[in-house]
């Protein structure tokens, strides 16, 4: 391995491929960074000064969250040594109970540290996993639905067959590796193929994992004997069971250390591991060398994966042994992310930060669960779900050194590049053009051919499986003055007819590529909207359709899916990208729900919510623009902040008492006289509340501002070309930061609309994981305000759609009508979107001179 070392970073330097300079002294002229990079970069010291922090933080949080303590700050500066007296009595405690439960208790000996253990034994597997996919590049935040699907065969295996005591056992844990090892590997490979990020496959592959397995267990052969109408998975067999010493000691950390040995083996002796390394460090470089990058990263899911089924099998054989449950995660798929984070991506480090997070827990638990706990959960308790919620029934690069002096022209209704004057469309022009456009294109089948199989899709199922029916629709407004007969349709003759609109557009598709032309996106959007309808007609056959109700309830579940696009656009089209918004939106809930709360107006509570998202925003541009941390792991782990402090202060403080901290003002609905009577249109578009009035207003302002104004020309241009947009003397930085908190403020206004709006309540994780579903939307739109909009309301009306199938009394298993969104996101970000042209310096930091 001799080029080894040639492919390595200086960890004390940033990556070269990772941030675009403007300096090659930038670290020498502000030595701070260089600092925040050494914290922030994997070392032992960066470990260390976390957890401290972190520790910290959270004792600060527990402090003035706990009753005694508040009530001491009504006379602190009279009687300060009272305060102090409290908040170190709670400390005290804090840290005799972490010590009791996780190490050594006078009455249980040193058993609370077998618990410890018990809590990491999993995380470490997990964590393993995580890093590995962390050394090639690639974020895999799939941790919990790889070891749902890994925990779901194990146990059909562990349950099912009948084998040899030993050979039972390791059948099972090789069913469970080979189990989330696929389940990773199709991310991979749909990574690989179509450049599709692996954030947002990850976490719809969460969350169709959690939704097929909650079915799948109800159904037999999988569902225990006693447990009829609910999902859990039969006994595991004593066969099937890691063996226990002294009858308190798991012997599943055996094979977790085993593991560990095995990942420093690949990573740091074998050939494949050198090629992780290469992938992780520099793929075009690694690509010019003659690594297969598409083969590399495939395996490297499927290795994370791999790993992650280890923790899948000790959860499953020795923690749940009596059977599992879709709750079997326990919160360790999220929690492995900051395990590996934590420990550097190195097998030691990851094994001492399992055996902290194991040591929080195993203190919380013993703790009786109070407020100071956070989690309050025994590896095999159902615990945190995290990102695994019922959702609301109604919801790399060059280096380069380019220092420039500072000059600031005026930039107006054109933007000056190089002493080359750009006008608006020039520049659209010039974004729409990819490098070496000159080149004959490929052909690009993968929309059309997608187009081919839905369209198989709905002739065989739209069509030939419904008999002599008739679809009804409803256009009458429910309760409404006027009153209109409803549209009866005949289903199979209406679907035919749909179905070859489908077909024509699917034959022009084919047609465009073939001819090396894109597919323009109205055929897809169009598609779309077809698919739908014939979707509607199909399910109602024989039935009412009440088409108010469905398009209000659209456009309600869509309303904070476009607010959270619209917010990922302001930050992606400067140059950031904003995988934050899952975040933004859930601090932008929880704070409109409590302001509302406490001061009994909804209009304090949209002002919470909006500064709240900036709160969050100014985070992510500090260490995104400010510090130069790969944006995409700061975005991450502000959610995982952001979900864990909501949930936090929900359980603690909200529930303690809902009347006076989570009974918010709602939205009042304004309804236009006349106008809202009109049959169909009138609740959709003319009674709603302030945030959706906004939203009709915010899409058309976001296509004026960003195409016809100096703020979106200047926007497009330092998310295009940084360096040429600094050398007409454009602040990059400063436009970028202006532009994140921008994103903070739509997306906490979109947060909102949960708790005030919607839900009428905050609840934990009330969005769902719906941030992610904004980017996909972003992504699908093709980062466009209208294209992103139209996507958000295919995916508001994909999760509507599982209640209109109850309403209409369509025999459709819940469970996989939930998977519906989630699905229809993969396919939008894969099928019809792959490699479509992010904004050229999106992810990109830009280092300056003297700034």
């Amino acid at each position: 391995m001799a080029n080894d070392t040639k492919l390595t970073p200086d960890v004390d330097q940033p990556p070269v491929d990772k941030v675009r300079t403007g300096s090659t002294n930038a670290l020498a002229d502000e030595p701070w960074r260089g600092v925040w990079r050494d914290i922030l970069g994997g070392s032992f010291a960066r470990s260390f000064i976390a957890i401290v922090i972190a520790l910290f933080i959270g004792l600060l949080i527990a402090v003035f969250t706990d009753p005694d303590v508040q009530g001491t700050l009504g006379y602190v500066f009279a009687a300060p040594q009272h305060f102090f007296q409290a908040a170190g009595t709670l400390i005290g405690d804090a840290v005799q109970a972490l010590i009791n439960g996780a190490i050594y208790n006078p009455k249980r000996g040193f058993l609370p540290l077998l618990t410890t253990l018990q809590w990491a034994t999993p995380l470490i597997a997990a964590g393993l996993g995580l890093g590995i996919a962390f050394r090639a590049g690639l974020f895999n935040i799939g941790g919990q639905g790889q070891l749902l699907v890994g925990a779901f065969f194990a146990a059909y295996v562990g349950s099912n067959w009948a084998l040899p005591p030993v050979l039972h056992l390791v059948v099972t844990i090789i069913i469970a590796i080979l189990a989330a090892s696929m389940w990773a590997a199709i991310v991979g490979w749909l990574k690989a193929q179509t450049g599709a990020h692996e954030v947002i496959l990850t976490i719809m592959f969460n969350w169709i994992a959690y939704w097929g397995v909650t079915y799948l267990l109800k159904q037999q052969p999988f569902q225990a004997e006693n447990a009829p109408g609910y999902s859990k998975s039969k006994a595991i067999l004593e066969t099937a069971r890691f063996p226990e010493i002294a009858g308190v000691f798991g012997t599943g950390v055996v094979v977790v250390i085993l593991a560990a040995v095995a990942y420093w083996w690949i990573m740091d002796r074998s050939t494949i591991g050198f090629q992780i390394r290469a992938v992780g460090i520099n793929p075009n470089a690694a690509k010019t060398a003659g690594i297969n990058v598409k083969l590399v990263t495939v395996l490297t899911m499927a290795l994370s994966g791999g790993f992650i089924g280890i923790a899948a099998a000790t959860q499953t054989l020795e923690v749940h042994p009596t059977g599992i449950e879709p709750s079997v995660d326990a919160g360790i798929g999220f929690d492995a992310i900051t395990v590996a984070l934590l420990g550097g991506n190195n097998p030691i480090g990851i094994i001492f930060a399992a055996l902290l997070f194991g040591a929080l827990k195993a203190g919380c638990r013993l703790d009786g669960g109070q407020r100071r706990c956070a989690e309050g959960h025994h590896p095999g308790d159902p615990g945190p779900h995290r990102a695994l919620r019922r959702r609301p029934e109604v919801p790399r690069l060059p280096a380069e050194a380019h220092g420039h002096p500072t000059r600031r022209p005026t930039v107006g209704a054109q933007a000056g590049f190089g002493g080359v004057t750009m006008t608006n469309d020039q520049l659209t022009r010039a974004e729409a053009a990819p490098a070496g456009s000159e080149t004959l294109a490929p052909r690009k089948l993968k929309t059309p051919i997608l187009l081919a199989v839905f369209s198989l899709i709905a002739l065989l199922a739209f069509v030939f499986t419904v008999g002599d029916q008739s679809t009804q629709i409803d256009i009458s407004n429910r309760g409404g003055t006027i009153q209109l007969d409803p549209l009866v349709f005949p289903t199979m003759l209406t679907n035919a007819v749909l179905t070859v609109g489908m077909v024509v557009l699917t034959v022009f598709a084919f047609l465009r590529s073939l001819a090396r032309q894109p597919v323009p996106i109205w055929v897809t959007a169009v598609f779309a909207a077809l698919w739908a309808i014939a979707l509607i007609i199909w399910v109602g056959a024989g039935a009412n359709v009440p088409l108010a109700w469905l398009l209000t309830g659209t456009l309600a579940l869509s309303t904070p899916i476009v607010f959270g696009s619209m917010a990922g656009l302001v930050a992606e089209r400067s140059g950031v990208v904003n995988i934050a918004i899952e975040g933004q939106l859930l601090s932008g809930a929880f704070a409109s729900a409590l302001v509302a709360s406490l001061t009994n107006s909804w209009v304090a509570g949209l002002v919470a919510a909006i500064v709240a998202g900036v709160l969050i925003s100014a985070i992510l541009a500090l260490f995104s623009i400010t510090y130069w941390v790969e944006q995409v792991v700061v975005g991450v782990v502000i959610n995982m902040i952001v979900l864990g402090l909501t949930d936090f202060l929900y359980s603690g403080l909200m529930s303690s008492d809902p009347q006076r901290y989570n009974s918010p003002d709602r939205y009042p609905t304004w309804s236009i006289p006349g106008l809202s009577e009109i049959p169909v249109l009138g609740p959709l578009l003319f009674s709603n509340t302030i945030v959706v009035y906004a939203l009709f207003l915010l899409v058309p302002f976001m296509v004026f501002m960003l195409f016809n104004s100096k703020w979106g020309i200047r926007t497009r241009a330092v998310g295009e070309h940084p360096k040429a947009a600094d050398t007409v003397g454009i602040n990059v930085n400063a436009t970028r930061w202006r532009n994140v908190l921008l994103s903070g403020a739509i997306a906490g206004f979109g947060g909102s609309y949960y708790t005030l709006g919607l839900v009428g309540a905050f609840g934990s994780e009330v969005t769902s994981g719906q941030g992610y579903i904004a980017l996909a939307a972003l992504i699908f739109g093709r980062w466009h305000p209208v294209y992103a909009t139209l996507a958000a309301i295919l995916f508001g009306f994909a999760s509507n759609f599982r209640t209109l199938a109850s309403q209409v009394g369509a025999d459709l298993p819940t469970e996989l009508m939930a998977m519906v969104p989630y699905i229809v996101t993969v396919f939008a970000v894969v099928g019809f979107v792959g490699q479509s042209r992010a904004p050229a310096a999106s992810g990109t930091p830009y280092i300056t001179q003297g700034r």
